[in-house]
């Protein structure tokens, strides 16, 4: 058991050492990337282009403020989270509240899409920018809210003698905050699911019934407009759909680490199983920021739309 400890320990290490520069460089790249291509001009009246906006500037937070943080400690033995009760509470809160925000945005997404792709003129309608950008506004007030109480229960945690961890202190708020955080990790993967494949759907209707266009910020009408309308809608759901697959794929990690967590502290456990579980979780923390690093450059191989304009901008078009 400490010999497959300290195995587990070593290579979290090393995925953190190595691997988190790696994705830390990549992340924000991808990052600035997108948010040049969904602010220029022919894309940014686009109500899934306003999501996707929101949705990497997030992304750029998350891996500024978390992973960036955990691959420091953990990787480097640069920790000021156990030197700072301050930052302690500042950079989990804050890990908790973009954990939650990133995938909240692409399930915006994901539904402004089934509306904007809907047989019915008045569903349609529904999807505006006036009201992406107060879905936008509302979410990060709502989760501010919600996640306050995590400021006031988060402390630097000795585990033993040598290995000390900032996290939530052990009581009723941590259990609930668990059971959330398990509900969450299956209430949005389902919700995306749902709504991808509502998307996929009415794509492959579109292909079949042309669709009537309307009037509105993000709507063109005439034939040959029509048509790049909902080309373009095709792809900005296909960016969606590997976006969701590739979240889904990174994040299952997250619920099997909290399961266990839980299923750990209903027996009697030992200092080695302790710290496994904080070892398993921080791998899972890693795991949970990957789909946030790579959204640009699966864009990239899925969207033709998108290709071209990183082309643009490389070429300073």
């Amino acid at each position: 058991m400490e010999s497959s400890t300290s195995n587990l320990q070593l290579a979290q290490v090393y995925l953190y050492r190595y691997a988190g520069p790696i994705f830390i460089i990549v992340g924000i790249v991808s990052c600035v990337l997108s948010l040049i291509v969904f602010t220029r001009k022919n894309l940014r009246k686009n109500t899934c282009s306003i999501y996707f906006i929101a949705f990497n500037i997030a992304n750029l937070l998350f891996i500024l403020v978390s992973l960036l943080s955990f691959t420091l400690e953990i990787g480097y033995n640069i920790a000021p989270a156990l030197h700072s009760l301050f930052y302690c509470r500042f950079r989990l809160y804050f890990a908790f509240f973009f954990n939650i925000l990133c995938p909240s945005y692409l399930l915006c997404a994901s539904i402004d899409r089934v509306l904007i792709t809907s047989f019915h003129a008045r569903i349609r309608q529904i999807s505006t920018l006036r009201l992406a950008y107060l879905t936008i506004a509302i979410q990060p007030l709502f989760y501010i809210l919600i996640l306050i109480g995590v400021i006031f229960v988060t402390n630097i945690l000795q585990i033993e003698p040598n290995y000390f961890y900032c996290y939530i202190e052990p009581g009723e708020f941590t259990l609930i905050l668990t059971y959330i955080s398990i509900l969450k990790e299956i209430f949005i993967p389902s919700l995306l699911i749902i709504f991808g494949f509502l998307s996929v759907r009415n794509i492959q209707a579109m292909r079949r019934v042309r669709i009537v266009p309307v009037s509105g910020s993000n709507r063109v009408v005439g034939g040959h407009n029509s048509n790049s309308m909902r080309s373009r809608d095709r792809q900005f759901v296909l960016m969606l759909i590997v976006d969701i697959v590739t979240y889904i794929l990174f994040d299952f990690i997250m619920p099997c680490s909290l399961v266990y967590e839980q299923i750990t502290k209903s027996q009697t456990s030992t200092i080695e199983q302790t710290q496994t579980v904080y070892l398993i979780k921080n791998i899972a923390i890693f795991s949970v920021h990957i789909p946030f690093c790579i959204n640009c450059y699966t864009h990239i191989i899925v969207s033709k739309t998108f290709r071209n304009e990183i082309k643009n901008v490389l070429l300073w078009k």
